[in-house]
């Protein structure tokens, strides 16, 4: 109902007018006819994400002068997300600022409370152990999760998620969505759940997932290509 409202409102907005629709959701309102006439400009998480010397600044403003190399990684483990960035300079503001102190991680309390409470708090139970079982990879794909976890519903769990619509929860690998990934800070995150909750089904989905790439001939290292799953090793520090 409220999407056709919004688009009753966008067919009869004046000429000059602008209308702004903000979401965590792709959004429910269609959207291709604009996208025909170029009449609507769309930015996506990525197209937010900070850019070095935009953190660079960041971290000044909150007393961190650090080495561009320092400053570059922490743009790379918080994929530049601008909320990440700002958790990471009060994180190292708490250990006094070391230069060069770029040790950032999920399991850090502060990065670690913001992503249960924003994040993973008010998910179903089942959503939530299904995110911290297939924590184990680094890259996922429906089929390769079924084997990995003896599911035929990975691909459902998966379409799930993406409604739910929460910050940081998958970062889709190709326009199919068929790939996916977690954001690397929240996938520490469910790594370091899932060990806590159960380090014995921890091992055992590792060697499962090692197993189930080595035979589709997929490296299982984390510099495996972009385009291939990996396991994550764990179990976190």
């Amino acid at each position: 109902m409220a999407a056709r409202c919004i688009e009753d409102l966008l067919a009869w907005v004046p000429e000059g007018w602008q209308v702004v629709l903000v979401s965590r959701l792709d959004s429910p309102v269609g959207l291709a006819r604009y996208r025909m006439t170029s009449d609507v400009y769309e930015l996506a998480a990525a197209d937010l994400a900070m850019s070095d010397a935009m953190a660079d600044r960041l971290l000044r403003r909150s007393g961190l002068a650090l080495d561009a190399g320092t400053v570059s990684e922490l743009v790379r483990r918080t994929e530049g997300w601008p909320g990440g960035l700002h958790l990471a300079a009060l994180a190292l503001s708490r250990r006094g600022g070391r230069r060069g102190d770029a040790d950032l991680s999920g399991s850090d309390r502060l990065i670690a409370d913001y992503l249960v409470e924003e994040v993973l708090s008010g998910l179903p139970g089942e959503l939530t152990t299904f995110l911290e079982e297939s924590s184990v990879l680094e890259r996922m794909n429906p089929r390769l999760l079924d084997d990995l976890l003896g599911t035929d519903r990975s691909a459902e769990r998966l379409d799930e998620i993406d409604r739910v619509g929460r910050a940081a929860l998958l970062v889709p690998l190709d326009d199919e969505r068929d790939g996916y990934r977690y954001h690397h800070l929240l996938a520490e995150v469910l790594a370091h759940r899932l060990w806590r909750r159960d380090p014995q089904l921890a091992r055992r989905l590792e060697g499962r997932a090692s197993l189930l790439l080595e035979g589709e001939g997929t490296p299982t290292a984390r510099s495996a290509t972009p385009s291939g799953p990996a396991i994550r090793p764990g179990p976190p520090t």
